[in-house]
């Protein structure tokens, strides 16, 4: 089987993406599950594979890097340098895009990166400050096969310098941790490689021992360092581990195999990179760089394909997990529900049984007020009291013509002056009954208004506002005379003046209160339909909890079934994923892949690998 044939198959995993995608939309709230699953299967089309370099300042990160791309890129210094992320990636061109962290973009020339990468002017942490990230394209063999390398600045160099750093690992898949062989394994190492462990999305962790070429020039001693570094990142790690995370099966096998057994090279990038420069095989073998080069790249390519089937399989088994919590929280919620809708059924009743009741009260107590004031109710007639009133003003008027100047134009004028004067109380009176009126609408809506507001957060779990209805025009009649005061003829003095005002009192109150009746009939009208609607809505409501009850149960069990089809079918994706990856690595889903026999191929084959720069082509196992 050629090595295209055993590499995992993109479209299956998209189609199991797919399908737990469709499982996991059944879950409404879970969208961090969703968003997961597009940052896979971007991965999954990219298969880019995001390698950070970490380590402390002064260590030669920037050093080893431009020694992989064979020329030297990045900016190096006996102080420390690097103040952003820089994220190396492959491109025909050579080019560095600056991303700012208010959405500007920027092109700059690879040598003009030193500008913007770097601390060692007041000018240059200013420019750092304001970057998100920078983007180095190079036509590197190294990086054609989808790998990205991402440039850190030094653990301890100072506090923000390290929460940069820091806020990479939950973006990488693996990382290189480059240590000084002249100053070996300090407690931040230790602490970094614990944090490293503790990210599940980093499955790989190589170390690289830099300024190898400081300790010894014999390759037996530098071995002895080797060793002596190996030994001690195994030791002092599983120790630390098992001290902080000794429960966690999970993270104790993942840090067994990654430590048990460590990957540890030993390197000179200032050799490696006078070697390439200088096409020198004696600089790069005792470099010792090209062994390094040659199996990471074995190790990261050997990774790439493993590492998707890896986090698929991780993340079904999370899934499987969650949807445990998903169903317990479904079921909780629908009970919750279901015990909301009878609170709210039980208080529909109450509504229903009461409103009607306590509206009748109100309407009884408007109308006794306005009885009071001498209108025509439904509880009692006292039109009487309007026509005692209106009458005073008359016989006052008339009792206070003299009998020396009483004249036929006095009387006119004080019938006129009566009339108005009763006018205006009458208009007094209309704006006392207008505001009683609408006080029994206030009083009669905010008693509603509470009902409402009370079943309807039981209903949706929080305030929904009802839909206004049309808001009561409150009309009420002015008083008018129907007619003359006083009669036509001309001799007034001899006429019966009280006889006729009586006469157009009892008709002109008559008519008012005629039409006050109406008004009332209409206002009590408005507000009984409104208590109809009100009615008519709780009794839908009263039916929907019906049907919810009835449904409930067969709702639950819906939801018991659905969760034990998508537990059945995350089984069945579960164990077709190991089949796959078990043909295409030869072992199980369960374990990672070992790399250490690329390592050792590697070892094997560095007296035939090449002594020339990345551009010279370096053996790449995918073709690259």
């Amino acid at each position: 089987m050629s090595e295209k044939e055993q590499r995992p198959n993109d479209f299956a995993l998209f189609r199991m993406l797919c399908e737990l995608e469709n499982v996991i939309r059944q879950y409404p709230d879970e969208t961090d599950a969703l968003e997961e699953i597009r940052q896979l299967s971007g991965q999954i089309e990219s298969k880019r594979y995001r390698v950070a370099v970490i380590g402390e300042f002064r260590r030669g990160k920037s050093s080893m890097l431009n020694a992989l791309l064979g020329a030297s890129v990045l900016p190096t210094d006996i102080l420390p340098m690097t103040a952003t992320v820089n994220r190396i990636v492959y491109g025909s061109e050579k080019e560095v895009l600056i991303r700012y962290r208010d959405g500007r973009t920027q092109r700059a020339e690879i040598s003009a990166l030193a500008d913007y990468v770097t601390k060692l002017t007041e000018q240059n942490v200013r420019v750092a400050g304001e970057i998100r990230e920078v983007t180095v394209s190079y036509p590197s063999v190294f990086l054609k096969n989808h790998i990205e390398l991402y440039d850190t600045p030094g653990l301890n160099d100072d506090d923000p310098m390290t929460k940069i750093t820091l806020d990479v690992l939950p973006e990488i898949d693996a990382a290189i941790v480059v240590i000084s062989a002249v100053m070996p394994f300090s407690m931040t190492e230790r602490n970094l490689i614990l944090k490293l462990l503790e990210y599940p999305e980093i499955r790989n962790i190589i170390f690289v021992v830099t300024f190898i070429d400081q300790v010894s020039s014999r390759k037996k001693d530098q071995d002895r360092v080797v060793n002596y570094i190996q030994k001690r990142i195994t030791e002092e790690t599983m120790q630390l581990v098992r001290s902080t995370h000794g429960e966690d099966e999970a993270l104790l096998a993942k840090a067994q195999r990654i430590l048990e057994t460590p990957k540890v090279f030993a390197i000179s990038s200032m050799l490696a990179l006078k070697g390439f420069l200088y096409d020198d095989e004696e600089l790069l073998t005792e470099s010792r760089f090209p062994e390094f080069k040659y199996a990471l790249t074995e190790i990261l390519t050997a990774s790439q394909d493993m590492d998707i089937f890896y986090k698929v399989s991780d993340f079904i088994k999370k899934t499987e997990k969650n949807i445990d919590v998903w169903q317990k929280e479904q079921l909780q919620k629908a009970e919750s529900h279901i015990g909301k809708a009878e609170i709210c059924f039980q208080k529909c009743q109450e509504y229903t049984e009461t409103s009607h009741n306590r509206l009748q009260q109100l309407l009884w107590e408007t109308d006794k007020k306005l009885t009071q004031l001498g209108i025509d109710t439904a509880y009692g007639r006292r039109s009487g009291t309007v026509i005692d009133v209106l009458r005073r003003f008359f016989i006052n008027a008339l009792s206070s013509l003299r009998r020396d100047t009483f004249s036929a134009e006095a009387v006119r004028l004080a019938v006129a002056q009566a009339a108005e004067l009763a006018l205006q109380r009458m208009d007094q009176l209309r704006q006392t009954i207008l505001q009683t009126l609408v006080l029994c609408q206030k009083t009669y809506e905010e008693t509603r208004d509470a009902e409402y507001t009370t079943i309807i957060e039981y209903i949706w779990d929080t305030a929904v506002p009802r839909d206004e209805l049309d808001a009561l025009s409150i009309e009420f009649p002015a008083f008018r005379w129907n007619g003359p005061l006083y009669p036509p003829q001309t001799d007034l003095l001899r006429a019966d003046i009280i006889a006729l005002i009586n006469e157009r009192l009892l008709a002109a109150n008559r008519d008012y209160q005629l039409a006050a009746e109406r008004s009332l009939a209409d206002f009590r009208k408005a507000l009984l339909s409104q208590n109809r609607s009100d009615r008519a809505f709780f009794e839908t409501i009263r039916a929907q909890w019906e049907k919810e009850k009835s449904q409930f149960p067969l709702q639950c069990e819906l939801l018991r079934e659905r969760h034990e089809q998508h537990r059945l079918l995350l089984e069945r994706l579960f164990l077709e994923l190991s089949s796959q990856t078990t043909a295409a690595s030869g072992q199980n889903i369960t374990d990672q892949e070992d790399t250490t026999c690329f390592v050792q191929n590697a070892e094997r084959n560095s007296q035939t690998t090449p002594a020339s720069a990345d551009s010279a082509a370096i053996p790449s196992p995918r073709g690259g």
